[in-house]
């Protein structure tokens, strides 16, 4: 099952950085849902077509698409095969309705909606399906997530110890997290296939 290999990946990724303290599954699921809703905004964005099941000039998208995080751009009406047609003025009211200002668009008009998600797992918690493409360029941020989450979980109880070691080594532990929680979004944004200025790599940049 996929999940149980996330588990592992993480409980993996945990001794990597010497944590010592035993994770059970649930607090693993939540840090993997923690880890999910960090990389929403990272992860490169969705494009699906909509058709639009009632007619108004304010259309909440989230009945369409439930994994909407936050709209990027929408363009409507939609043809796939005049995909630079221009499509109605719109404005977002929110992060997933959407304000046509200069049209009503109709039920059945087709709708391009370009949106970062907040992915499913099945099994996690309530989720019946996969959002999340199953694809080790998507698999390797949330690991790296959920183990910062959990990292980030374990210091705050050690730095309430008693005992001088035990909280020096919660402050250790809060910097790894916080360093794997920045290599998650690191690895998220990667994806999106940024164009780098060539002359840069002359700078180190």
């Amino acid at each position: 099952m996929r999940l149980d290999r996330l588990r592992d990946e993480v409980r993996h990724k945990l001794g990597q950085t010497g944590a010592t303290s035993t994770v059970d599954d649930a607090a693993i699921d939540h840090a993997l849902e923690q880890g999910l809703a960090l990389l929403a905004s990272y992860y490169p964005a969705v494009r699906v077509e909509l058709t639009l099941e009632t007619a108004g000039k304010t259309q909440d998208l989230k009945r369409l698409a439930p994994t909407i995080a936050r709209l990027d751009e929408v363009r409507c009406p939609y043809d796939p095969a005049d995909p630079m047609r221009l499509g109605y003025t719109c404005s977002m009211l929110d992060a997933h309705t959407v304000y046509f200002r200069d049209a009503e668009p109709q039920a059945g008009e087709k709708l391009l909606a370009i949106y970062r998600a907040r992915h499913t797992i099945a099994g996690l918690f309530q989720d019946e399906t996969d959002s999340l493409p199953e694809d080790p360029a998507y698999e390797h941020p949330l690991v790296l997530a959920a183990a910062g989450h959990l990292l980030a979980l374990e210091s705050l109880r050690l730095m309430l110890s008693l005992d001088p070691e035990q909280r020096q080594a919660g402050h250790t532990l809060r910097d790894l997290g916080a360093a794997l929680s920045t290599q998650a979004i690191d690895a998220a944004l990667s994806m999106n296939g940024l164009l780098k200025n060539p002359a840069w790599s002359g700078l180190g940049l």
